[in-house]
């Protein structure tokens, strides 16, 4: 079929559009790059295009090789910050090779047929505005503004709550070793007890009471200064 010769027509206008993103993301997302976590941006845009908004919002803050990559190795993503040209299976392979290669990973997205991979990393993540019915009631939580910086605040949350708890058990690990060698020497050794339960208890509640209560509740670190752990790594790692 040939093409047909146009005439008599004249420009009118051009138009653009954009979906810009939201003011706090960039900062939001340099705070998970400054604490040890990573950022993965999966989309079905072209590459130029993903590439122009990676930049903006700090995902990637240059293109280098192999930080971009498309359908065709999914499977090579410890580099890779920006995947384009991604359909629903290609993000299910996503998500099996993090959790091959030993990452706690988080997925979010709105659609019902991104519902596999989601299923296939350790958190789901749910929008709570855009997202479908289905995908609100199949996933562990539910973001209720849509927003990325959401997630980074209830990660810092989640981090906060563990130090606490992590201190707590710390301070009362420590306190009590001393009472639990008196106990344990006497006891091997047939000596007669120098404490009564009542007085253990008691030392326990004076000396560890109000401690242990101001450690439960002690402040946030800064956002910048709450590193990531490891996933093998236990409650008390450190402590020992």
């Amino acid at each position: 079929m040939g093409w047909r010769r146009l005439s008599g027509l004249a420009f009118v206008d051009l138009t653009g559009m954009i979906d810009p993103a939201r003011a706090e993301v960039p900062e939001a997302i340099k705070v998970t790059q400054h604490t040890g976590r990573k950022t993965v941006m999966v989309t079905g845009d072209h590459r130029l295009t993903a590439v122009a908004i990676a930049i903006e919002i700090w995902v990637l803050k240059e293109k280098v090789p192999g930080s971009v990559m498309s359908e065709e190795k999914v499977e090579e993503i410890d580099d890779v910050r920006v995947f384009v040209r991604i359909s629903s299976e290609h993000k299910m392979r996503i998500a099996l090779s993090l959790k091959r290669n030993g990452h706690i990973g988080a997925m979010t997205r709105d659609g019902v047929n991104d519902a596999p991979a989601l299923k296939a990393v350790d958190i789901e993540i749910a929008m709570g505005i855009k997202g479908t019915e289905i995908t609100r009631e199949a996933f562990d939580m539910i973001l209720e503004d849509d927003n990325f910086a959401t997630i980074v605040r209830a990660i810092q949350g989640g981090c906060h709550i563990y130090d606490n708890v992590n201190k707590y058990l710390r301070l009362m690990l420590a306190t009590s070793f001393d009472e639990f060698i008196e106990i344990t020497i006497v006891t091997l050794l047939g000596l007669p007890r120098q404490f009564l339960p009542i007085h253990i208890l008691w030392v326990n509640l004076v000396t560890d009471g109000l401690p242990a209560v101001a450690l439960s509740i002690d402040s946030q670190d800064p956002p910048d200064e709450v590193s990531a752990r490891g996933p093998k790594e236990g409650l008390l790692t450190r402590f020992w």
